[in-house]
């Protein structure tokens, strides 16, 4: 009988985790692609996610060897794409991030629908929460079979108040708490391959604190993607300290 749920994650992260022990490095390819859509400035989003400082962010996790690699060059009207990835070194595994604009012309869930493919509305997420559908969602990807993931995150996704500078916002979308929890999830598995976000239109920020604000939001999804945590940072003790002779607990 197959494992499933928390427990059959758990193992899964524990084998992935012994593979990641070789050396892991990251990738960061921008792809400022704005056609098949009316409203321009989503081709200016990979640079704003760079400016937020994203490479620095992913170095400080300590975990990757970081490679920023310049944006792809499209040719006639996008059908063709040129990058020079390079080689990966020895026997490293890369995870690449793509930090992309590729905007389609139908609308998801009719392609999601005639494909027949499983997917959760925000309605199923208010009714059976954010941690069951991960469940779900990973259970069905992965009980039979392991295979790389790749993650397709538009930051249109999250409501409106926290990434306002994109051009399909639609109130009601996920809370910051729900979309990190998506990606930690799929860190979680250790099968994380390809991730690209999607959608950070820079022009149409009515404030540099809505860019900033929707452009943070996306370093903060793609670190927690890669295995930011939101502990926080905590500062290494040699020991415990004593506490003074005059310490009293006072109430």
């Amino acid at each position: 009988m197959a494992l499933r749920g928390p427990l059959s994650r758990l193992l899964r992260f524990t084998l992935s985790s012994c593979q990641q022990n070789r050396s892991h490095s990251v990738a960061v390819l921008g792809a400022p692609f704005s056609k098949g859509q009316k409203r321009r400035g989503v081709e200016h989003g990979p640079k704003a996610i760079r400016d937020a400082g994203l490479v620095e962010r992913l170095s400080n996790l300590g975990k990757y060897i970081i490679k920023s690699i310049a944006n792809a060059r499209f040719e006639k009207g996008g059908k063709k794409v040129r990058q020079k990835m390079g080689s990966n070194p020895g026997r490293s595994i890369t995870t690449f991030i793509l930090l992309a604009n590729l905007i389609l012309l139908l609308s998801h869930s009719i392609i999601l629908k005639t494909l027949g493919i499983q997917y959760f509305s925000m309605r199923d997420i208010d009714r059976m929460g954010i941690q069951r559908v991960m469940e779900v969602t990973l259970d069905h990807l992965l009980a039979r079979k392991q295979r790389p993931i790749h993650l397709s995150f538009d930051i249109d996704a999250f409501d409106p108040s926290l990434a306002p500078a994109t051009g399909t916002p639609v109130n009601g979308g996920l809370t910051y708490r729900e979309g990190i929890y998506v990606t930690e999830e799929i860190h979680n598995t250790g099968l994380l391959s390809v991730m690209d976000v999607v959608e950070v239109n820079p022009t149409l920020g009515a404030t540099p604190e809505a860019l900033e604000a929707t452009t943070s939001l996306a370093v903060d999804i793609i670190a927690s993607a890669l295995g930011q945590t939101r502990e926080g940072a905590h500062i290494t003790f040699p020991k415990i300290p004593e506490p003074k002779e005059d310490t009293e607990l006072r109430l």
